[in-house]
This record gives C-alpha cells, sequence and structure tokens, in this order.
C-alpha cells in the first residue's frame, strides 16, 4: 500500500465489521506517521472526530497530536492543541512540555523554551536529560554558544547525568554555528575543566576537525587524549588519516598512525589503502612497501606483529 493511511468512511465500516476496533495506541502510531508526512491539517481533523472511532481525549493522544504537528512545523497549530487541553480535562506531562520546548528551540526560539521549562516545573515536572539536551541544540540554533555551555552547569547542579546524545548535540550544534578554528578553542578551554568525560566527546570533536580539515588541531587532541588515556576508536581514526594524509606532514602522519596500533587500535583496510598510495605518491617507497607487506600479513593471520612506517624510535604515545 502507498501514501498514508486514510481514514475514511468506508475503511471504518470494513474495520467495525470484523467486529475490530480502533485503539488509542494504533491511532497514536497513525498520528505520528501523518506528522512525518506533513500532514498537519488532516492530524487535527482526525483528532477532533475521534468520538466516531469508540475514542475520548487523553494525555496520551493530545501528545500524539501536538508531536505530529510540531514535526509538520505547524507550531502555531501545535500551541492550539495545547491549549485546548485544560477543557477536555487533560493535563499537560512532561512529553507535552519537551515536543513543545523541541519544537520552538528548532526554530531557535529559546526564550519561549525557557518559558516552558519554568511552566513545566511550575507544574511539578522537573527537566530530564532530554528537556537539557534540546535545550543545548536550541542554543546552537540561535547562535548563543556560551549558554549552551552553562545547559551542562545547570545538568550538574540539578544531578542529571548528560548523555552521548547532548554531548555530540553540543559539539555539532557549536561547530555549525562558530568558525571551526574558535570551536575548537571553545571546546579546549572546556575539555580543561572537564576531567571526566566519554570517549564519545573526543571522537565527536575530532570527527568535526576532520570535517572541517584542521589537521594540526586534530593532531594536538589526539595528544591530549592520550594523556587522558583515550585514543580513536578505528571509524573515527580512519577519517583523521584521510584529513591528516591531506593537510598534515606525511612523516607526522605515520607516527600517529605507529602510536595508534602500538595502543591496540586496528586501523582498516581502505585506511591502509589511503596511506599507502599517500606514501608511494610522496616517494617513500621504503614506509609505503612496509605498509603494503603488514596488510597482506594481516589478511594471513589473526593477529599481526606492529607497524612501524617511520626510522623513529621516539614515537608519539597516547599514554
Amino acid at each position: 500500500m502507498k501514501g498514508p493511511v486514510v481514514l475514511s468512511v468506508d475503511f471504518i465500516r470494513e474495520i467495525t465489521s470484523f467486529k475490530c476496533q480502533f485503539t488509542e495506541e494504533v491511532l497514536c502510531i497513525l498520528i505520528a506517521s501523518w506528522g512525518r508526512l506533513g500532514l498537519a491539517k488532516y492530524c487535527t481533523e482526525v483528532f477532533g472526530q475521534i468520538s466516531f472511532l469508540g475514542l475520548s481525549p487523553t494525555t496520551r493522544l493530545y501528545n500524539a497530536v501536538i508531536d505530529a504537528l510540531v514535526k509538520s512545523n505547524s507550531l502555531d497549530l501545535a500551541y492550539f492543541k495545547f491549549q485546548q487541553m485544560p477543557a477536555d480535562n487533560c493535563v499537560p506531562d512532561r512529553f507535552t512540555y519537551n515536543i513543545l520546548i523541541h519544537g520552538v528551540c528548532k526554530n531557535g526560539i529559546v526564550d519561549e523554551a525557557l518559558r516552558l521549562l519554568k511552566q513545566m516545573e511550575g507544574s511539578g515536572y522537573s527537566a530530564n536529560v532530554f528537556t537539557y539536551t534540546i535545550l543545548i541544540d536550541g542554543f546552537c540554533n540561535a547562535k548563543r554558544v556560551d549558554e549552551a555551555f552553562k545547559v551542562l552547569e545547570t545538568m550538574t547542579g540539578k544531578n542529571v547525568l548528560p548523555s552521548e546524545a547532548t554531548y555530540r548535540s553540543l559539539v555539532h550544534g557549536v561547530f555549525r554555528c562558530l568558525a571551526p578554528d574558535k570551536a575548537y578553542a571553545m571546546f579546549l578551554k572546556f575539555l580543561g575543566k572537564e576531567s571526566l568525560l566519554s570517549k564519545q566527546v573526543y571522537d565527536t570533536i575530532l570527527f568535526c576537525l576532520s570535517k572541517n580539515s584542521l589537521s594540526r588541531e586534530a593532531a594536538e587532541l589526539v595528544r591530549i587524549m592520550g594523556k587522558k588515556g583515550y585514543f580513536p576508536d578505528s571509524s573515527t581514526f580512519s577519517i583523521l588519516m584521510a584529513c591528516f594524509i591531506k593537510d598534515f606532514d606525511l612523516k607526522d602522519t605515520c607516527n600517529l598512525f605507529n602510536a595508534f596500533i602500538e595502543q591496540g587500535g586496528k586501523p582498516g583496510f581502505n585506511t591502509y589503502l589511503t596511506l599507502i598510495k599517500a606514501l608511494f605518491k610522496a616517494e617513500m617507497v621504503e614506509e609505503g612497501a612496509v605498509a603494503a607487506a603488514t596488510v597482506q600479513i594481516r589478511n594471513k593471520q589473526a593477529s599481526r606483529p606492529p607497524l612501524s612506517l617511520t626510522r623513529k624510535t621516539d614515537l608519539p604515545n597516547f599514554v
């Protein structure tokens, strides 16, 4: 079946003829699908006639409709439904407020999000990690980066632990609204204050640095990570190597490659291949041959010996 499910009179009669009925859960699923397709008006029309389906308004159904309207970029209609809830004896809950906060933050209207947050707390619902993550994204959309970082301080004060999604929103948001070098400078200050951060934070910053061709900054962060006992995962390192090979000194790139392997890292085949091509192109034939031989050994054996691409003994370390 192509296109959205439409609740026509004939379709409803067919359902009821089999002695079946629409449940709240089924209607919520249908409303969500209409929201993803941008059918805001249809969502409100169906919701206004749910009595014909044998259903009554509930907070859960209101949340489904408000969420669908937000996803359909119909924020005014979402607010209208929100204001209708008391008339149907439905009380907004944390989900209701988070949906609306997401809607206004998506449009960069963070002050309204803060007003909704106060209203939510006044109703007895405390903000959770999803609320704060949405606020961080909203502050970044509004280019109010300093306030985005302050949300993390608020979370600490409220004993709410940031999730990986929280940090990803912060990192991508800051790099989205600031020049890459300024974004990196801000994160250096932030990393200096925070003693314990998940590896995902470092990997996400490295990803953004690599995508913006900031190879020297990425190499600096790799060394900072090493002092704290972290080193990139294979997928992040693959992106890093592509950046280093294009914009960084090739001998220093080899040193970083060696250090990654010595710390137990396992570069992918494409990472080897990219490095081998770059080495031969730069006429570093001996190093290229060693790398090529290592790939062959790796294909034959489950465990491979450490690879050395340079004659230097004082290789940079990650620890």
